[in-house]
C-alpha cells in the first residue's frame, strides 16, 4: 500500500485514513481486512519489519538508524517487535547471528 511506503516515520492514524479516503473507519478496517487478510496495524508492522531486515542485512546503517528510518524512535521497542517478528535481535540478525 503506497501510503505506507512514503514515509514510515508518519504516525498513521485510521481516523486520518479514513478522513483521507472518505470513508467511515469502520468500513476502511473491513475492506482493508477483505482485501490485505490483516488489519492496518499488523500489516504496516509486517511491512516496516520486512523494510528493517532488509535494511540490516544490505545497508551500513546501524540498528538505531533502522529503527528511526522504519518509525520507531525507541530503539528498545524496535528490538522487541523485531525480535517477535524475527526471533533474534536486529543486532544479532545483522551479523547473521
Amino acid at each position: 500500500m503506497c501510503i505506507f511506503k512514503k514515509n514510515m516515520q508518519e504516525h498513521i492514524t485510521i481516523a486520518n485514513l479514513a478522513k483521507k479516503f472518505d470513508i467511515s473507519e469502520t468500513s476502511l478496517k473491513e475492506c482493508f481486512k477483505y482485501i490485505y487478510g490483516t488489519g492496518i496495524y499488523t500489516y504496516l508492522k509486517n511491512y516496516r519489519m520486512q523494510i528493517a531486515g532488509e535494511l540490516l542485512k544490505n545497508s551500513d546503517y546501524n540498528v538505531l538508524e533502522i529503527a528511526n528510518m522504519t518509525g520507531y524512535s525507541n530503539q528498545s521497542n524496535f528490538g522487541a517487535v523485531f525480535k517477535k517478528a524475527f526471533g533474534v535481535t536486529p543486532l544479532k540478525y545483522k551479523k547473521g547471528i
